[in-house]
């Protein structure tokens, strides 16, 4: 959510998901508002965007944000009223599978699963660009990206959606830099990761077998050696981390 316009921006699921952008009648409301949907432009005939570019991105408003049921799929033969809403609008962009989203320092982060893309986009000149896209990475480290979490330092972390079961961090500088990885054989993924405010504490979770959260202790600035993770005997789970020296502890709490 962006804090100073109120508006929210949600991503969808869908391997032709759409981006969307809400804005309340009344904030802190959230029952009735604008929900917009979002289009990326192409003024020069380039044809999709691509890693390098930065794009203007256009919002444009949808007929129908509740259709019944939640809408009909591939639907285009009925009236778009009665559409899911990432068929409504014809010239809206589509996304491969949009997962996680956070909003930091004017800007959206999300990504994109299918493709393993990351994205950011400038909330106040409406621009977006494609922060990673393995295909182009001279460090392609991230794969089946999902969850996203932007630290004010600027350094955003990306945890897999199975993948390699790692969290990978995107650096200011352009680096790809992996430093947590869950080894196990489980049928799991890296969910809910989070640094605390003052960037001592990194927090993540195992969503399955069993559902457990993570704490590690920093600061998060020098890469450790792998270490196993303590308290988990028998869970063959393994934990890196980029820490500031060699004292550092990791508490899990299975759910």
């Amino acid at each position: 959510m962006d804090a100073d316009t109120r508006q929210l921006y949600l991503t969808e699921d869908k391997s032709d998901g759409r981006l969307y952008r809400f804005t309340p009648d009344q904030y802190a409301d959230l029952s009735s508002g604008a929900l917009e949907v979002a289009e990326i432009l192409d003024p020069d005939q380039m044809g999709d965007i691509v890693p390098g570019q930065r794009r203007a991105v256009r919002w444009l408003s949808l007929p129908n944000a509740e259709p019944a049921g939640g809408g009909v799929q591939n639907a285009n033969h009925l009236p778009v009223e009665e559409r899911a809403t990432r068929f409504q609008v014809p010239g809206s962009t589509a996304f491969q599978r949009g997962e996680g989203c956070w909003f930091a320092d004017g800007f959206v982060y999300f990504a994109t699963t299918t493709d393993s893309r990351v994205w950011r986009l400038d909330a106040a000149y409406d621009e977006i660009e494609i922060l990673y896209d393995p295909t182009t990475s001279a460090d392609p480290e991230l794969g089946d990206a999902d969850g996203v979490f932007a630290a004010p330092g600027g350094d955003v972390y990306v945890a897999e959606d199975r993948g390699d079961l790692q969290i990978v961090a995107l650096t200011a500088a352009g680096q790809v830099q992996p430093f947590v990885q869950i080894d196990t054989s489980a049928n799991t993924e890296v969910t809910g990761v989070a640094l605390s405010p003052d960037g001592q504490r990194l927090y993540f979770s195992s969503q399955r077998s069993p559902g457990t959260t993570f704490e590690v202790t920093g600061p998060f600035l020098a890469r450790v050696p792998a270490v196993p993770l303590a308290g988990l005997p028998g869970r063959g789970l393994l934990a890196l981390a980029l820490l500031a020296g060699a004292a550092w502890r990791l508490r899990s709490r299975a759910v």
